[in-house]
Formats: C-alpha cells, sequence, structure tokens
C-alpha cells in the first residue's frame, strides 16, 4: 500500500467541511479508517482509496473548496492508497479544549 498525506487549511465552519471531505472519500470509493479532532483549530482524517478513485477524490476537493496540498504522493501502481488529510481550520474562535483522560 501507498501512503498519500495531504494538508488543507480553510476558513469554513468545521462541522461542515469534515463532512463534505468523507462525503468526498466516500464517493470516490474510499472508506474513512479514523478520525482525529485537536481542539477547533484542526483535525485529521485517516482514509483508504483505490488508485484508480484517486483523481476522482482529488478532483472533488477542488470543487468543494478545499486546495489541498499533497505533501507526499503515493507510487502509481499501488492497488490501494492509505492517506490522511490534515485539516487547519482558520477562525477567530477562542481555542476550544478538550479533557484529556488520565493514562498510564
Amino acid at each position: 500500500m501507498s501512503l498519500l498525506k495531504i494538508e488543507i487549511y480553510t476558513k469554513r465552519e468545521r462541522n461542515q467541511a469534515i463532512s463534505d471531505l468523507v462525503d468526498a472519500v466516500n464517493s470516490s470509493d474510499g472508506w474513512v479508517s479514523g478520525h482525529q479532532l485537536f481542539s477547533n483549530v484542526a483535525a485529521s482524517i485517516a482514509f483508504e482509496i483505490p488508485y484508480e478513485g484517486l483523481t476522482s477524490f482529488l478532483s472533488k476537493l477542488e470543487e468543494g473548496d478545499f486546495t489541498p496540498h499533497v505533501a507526499e504522493a503515493p507510487l502509481p501502481k499501488s492497488k490501494e492508497i492509505k492517506g490522511t488529510i490534515a485539516i487547519t481550520f482558520i477562525h477567530e474562535e477562542p481555542d476550544m479544549k478538550r479533557d484529556v483522560p488520565a493514562f498510564g
């Protein structure tokens, strides 16, 4: 499997932006394998997509008003691609702290 790393910076409302990114993955025959929310400033979405769906996926991101910055591209002959989307939300809202449970 190849790894695709995408970075996105957006001023869009975060819940709708995340939903639109998930829809772009799903409509390109891919699936979301995980996610992580980092306050209201950043999020990460892990996904897998067939190599044949890559062009469609990147086009859907552009159409959705996202400008994806591909940090690392997949090898061209891979059947499936594992990827991550790192999203940074640009806004003037105060930082929304999340409680982190104790561990150890």
